[in-house]
């Protein structure tokens, strides 16, 4: 795998997680290991009482992150490839397990040698912050090699360094390798706090104004202080939901055109982060409901993020079901306004719903068939589909089209046909819509 370094010029160290690579390996191989085999990551998850090089060596075991999945830094490609040109070796140094950087090691072909935490698995120790500026320091002698760190853990390593490289925009690692004569920072990054927010997805919370739909039709305003609080918890459970479906997503989305571009994608945001901030949202989310709404209120809401979860875990790649749930949980909206609202719903209303949904998470998945099938993709990413299952979702063709929404424009007109119903007026234009369902006093 690499050779012996000797020779009295400076070696290049690189760490590799957040400075090689925007990402973490072992946050990459611990989502995978989820997404793929949720049952060994629970027995993972009773190995946390292990040190961290032991725990690191427990993962590497079950998943290593691919290399060709992790987006690397072009910055720090760039000192890598001078450093070779000139002359001094380069090594790569991480705290991530050996197996790990060996691979990465072995995928890029640009260092002389590679050490992880494996070379110190046997003592428990943890190839990070004062281990690694010992490890250097008896490896290359203090101040015998120049290091590209990313964060403030690298400040041991800095100090025992002859040159401090800093990549990435943590600010105080940055004033830390400034602080020393030769100190230099690479290029300037923006801090992920907008990439947070667009993976938050906040284009999305339009779809929670069906919360809204129980008390239009009920015209019972005074609920509307309520609703308004329901749909906000409902957008931050929402938003949570989504960070945490990207991550179970990551290996599809990099896959694909166009979601490879999103922000747990293309690493714009963290693993780590996303998950904190999906936790925060959550929280916040579930915190609103219970104290500003119901325990009906709170109940669904707890459903649809249960729900949601299952999706994302598994329902996504059954066929058909994925459909059904799609479907469900825009559904559940409505419901969820109805409670927070208490406002009684009408069962005509919800079938009509779901049919209505129904019909466009079927034309949804024709969208991604297509799109598949265009790109000559033998399947679908993520999916239990192929891309000449679109067939399955022609009108003409299968009960997914055509009888379907005949079903949702015969509850429709059974709703209209009803005997008790109330005019709405809706922007100055008036509507003819059965509120029979809904207890009106």
């Amino acid at each position: 795998m690499a050779k012996d370094i000797d020779g009295a010029a400076p070696i290049l160290v690189v760490d590799m997680d957040g400075t090689l690579f925007r990402n973490d390996t072992m946050h990459e191989a611990l989502a995978a290991l989820i997404a793929e085999r949720p049952v060994e990551s629970i027995s993972l998850a009773t190995r946390l009482t292990r040190r961290k090089a032991a725990w690191k060596a427990a993962l590497a075991d079950r998943m290593l992150a691919d290399p060709a999945e992790l987006r690397l830094r072009p910055e720090v490609m760039a000192e890598i490839e001078a450093a070779r040109a000139a002359g001094p070796k380069v090594a790569l140094v991480s705290a991530s397990d050996q197996r790990q950087v060996d691979k990465v090691a072995n995928a890029l072909g640009v260092f002389d040698e590679a050490f992880g935490s494996g070379q110190l698995a046997e003592s428990g120790k943890n190839l990070s912050g004062r281990i690694k500026a010992d490890f250097l320091s008896v490896r290359f002698g203090r101040g015998g090699f120049d290091y590209i760190g990313d964060s403030m853990t690298d400040a041991p390593v800095w100090a025992a360094a002859r040159q401090a490289i800093v990549a990435g925009p943590d600010k105080a690692a940055r004033a830390v390798a400034m602080s020393k004569p030769d100190g230099r920072t690479l290029q300037e990054e923006r801090g992920p706090s907008g990439a947070l927010l667009k993976a938050m997805r906040p284009h999305q919370w339009a779809k929670n104004t069906l919360i809204f739909i129980p008390l239009l039709a009920s015209q019972q305003f005074d609920m509307l202080g309520g609703a308004v609080l329901a749909f906000v918890a409902f957008c931050l459970v929402a938003s949570s939901v989504y960070l945490l479906y990207d991550l179970m997503d990551l290996k599809a989305d990099r896959a694909h055109p166009r979601k490879r571009h999103r922000p747990i994608a293309s690493a714009d945001v963290s693993i780590k982060l996303a998950v904190i901030a999906s936790a925060g949202l959550f929280a916040a989310g579930a915190l609103i409901a219970i104290v500003a709404s119901n325990a009906g209120f709170v109940a669904t809401l707890m459903v649809y993020f249960g729900l949601t979860l299952a999706y994302s875990l598994s329902l996504k790649r059954r066929m058909i079901v994925d459909i059904w749930v799609l479907a469900g949980l825009y559904t559940i909206r409505i419901f969820a306004g109805g409670v927070a609202s208490s406002v009684a719903l009408s069962p005509s209303l919800l079938t009509f719903a779901m049919f209505l949904f129904l019909g466009l998470a079927a034309i949804k998945r024709q969208a991604e068939l297509i799109d598949g099938a265009n790109r000559s993709q033998s399947t679908l990413n993520g999916r239990a589909y192929l891309p000449t299952t679109c067939l399955l979702f022609e009108a003409s063709r299968s009960p997914q089209g055509m009888p379907r929404s005949l079903c949702s424009h015969y509850t429709s007109t059974v709703w209209r046909q009803r005997k008790s119903t109330c005019n709405l007026s809706f922007y100055g234009v008036s509507a003819r819509c059965c509120c029979s369902g809904f207890r009106i006093s």
